[in-house]
Formats: C-alpha cells, structure tokens, sequence
C-alpha cells in the first residue's frame, strides 16, 4: 500500500487550490480587447461641422469627360455640417441648405437629395481630422446620360 505523508498532501491541496483560483479568475481577468470593439459608423465619423477646403468636380456626358473644375476654398468659411438626420451646406454670401441624410446605406457612404430632387450618394475617407467625400450625381435629359462626380475635401472644426 502506497502511503502519502501530510507534508505531500499539503503540497497537493496547495497546488489544487492555486490551480482552481487560476481557473476562476481567468475568464474574469480577460478583458474585450479594442480590436473586438465595432468600428464607429460613418454617421458618427462625420457628425460636426467641417471647413470646405477644395473641390474637383468632373462633368460627364455619356460617360465621356467634358469639363472639370477645381476650387479652393480654405481661405473661405465654407462649411459643411452634418446632424443625425441631415446635412447643412453653408455657402458664404448665398447662404445655408438642408437636406435629409441617408447613413444606412453602407458603413462608408451615405445619400441625400438635392435642390432638382437628383439622388446625390458619397463615398467618404479619413485622415486624422481631414474628410474626402466623393459625390456622384447621375440624371438623364434630353436622352443624355449626365454624370457628376465631386470630391470635396474638409477638416473638422
């Protein structure tokens, strides 16, 4: 018969003991690393008010380049503010325009309405504290397939 003495069953409660509190405490000592966290939508990354610093706008007639355009806003207070349910464009000296905003349509892109009814839907990107959104407007008239895309480059204020 095999005997054990008091110091070695001493020694094997300990470990036993040590083993069961490493066991309870690790599932609780784990913590949700930010890589499992969901990235943030593109409603929240644009909500606030963003400085229109440059615009390109390509015009396209039946999918051929016609005309292009490139302004430079920074020294302007052009702006651009997104809210939760719309986006408000402030022109200096011609004003402001609010238009409802679609977030859901994607985790990068939302769409709007503009002034003549045209579907306007953007693709947005971020640096830091800058934001580039493609917009691009399609319509036919006249039996002309007509197509806007503008790229608009803004810093948050």
């Amino acid at each position: 018969m095999l005997s054990i003495s008091s110091t070695s069953k001493k020694l094997q409660a300990a470990v036993l003991l040590i083993f069961t509190i490493v066991f309870l405490l690790a599932p609780a000592s784990c913590k949700k690393s930010n890589d499992d966290d969901p990235a943030p939508t593109v409603k929240e990354k644009v909500k606030g008010k963003w400085k229109v610093l440059t615009i390109n706008t390509k015009y396209y007639e039946n999918n051929e380049l016609v005309d292009e355009e490139n302004d430079d806003y920074s020294a302007s207070q052009y702006t651009v503010e997104f809210t939760d349910t719309s986006v408000i464009i402030t022109i200096p000296g011609l004003g402001s325009a609010s238009y409802p905003i679609d977030y859901s349509t994607s985790k990068d892109t939302f769409e709007f309405h503009n002034d003549d009814g045209g579907l306007v839907k953007a693709t947005v990107s971020f640096d830091n504290d800058k934001m580039t959104w493609i917009a691009t407007e399609e319509y036919t008239e006249d039996g002309i397939n007509y197509k806007d895309v503008t790229t608009i480059v803004s810093q948050k204020i």
